[in-house]
């Protein structure tokens, strides 16, 4: 057997025996920080109004909420609430150009004083008519 064999013999063995220990991937930057919010429901009420609710169960660290507005067409609007309180009313929803038979569809998530974004919500949706 050549010299050269049994190192790379050896460099293979010493090498599997190391790295067969199973490893975990480090946590993602961010990724405990911030919970999602729950309980996400939308609904219309007259003059085409729609009222969001959400709920937290950790709200550590969170400074605000980004509040995601899309169609059937794709995303419409997002918009920062630089408050932790879990709701909001989105004003008329026919006045800004939208039609009317529309399905609209939110998502909510939980921004620190970084303005990093959190998981999103589950999406809900309305259908104006």
């Amino acid at each position: 057997m050549n010299v050269w064999h049994i190192l790379w013999f050896g460099m293979l063995s010493a090498g599997l025996a190391f790295c067969s220990k199973q490893h975990k991937a480090p946590v993602a930057f961010h990724e405990t920080l911030l919970g999602s919010p729950s309980d996400l429901q939308a609904l219309v009420e007259e003059g085409n109004r729609v009222v969001l609710t959400w709920r937290m169960a950790d709200d550590t660290n969170v400074a605000g909420f980004v509040v995601s507005l899309s169609d059937t067409l794709g995303l419409r609007r997002e918009a920062l609430v630089k408050e932790t309180a879990y709701g909001i009313e989105e004003s008329s929803l026919t006045d800004e150009g939208f039609a009317d038979s529309t399905w609209f569809f939110f998502l909510v998530s939980a921004v620190d004083d970084s303005l990093f974004q959190g998981p999103a919500s589950r999406l809900d949706t309305v259908f104006v008519f």
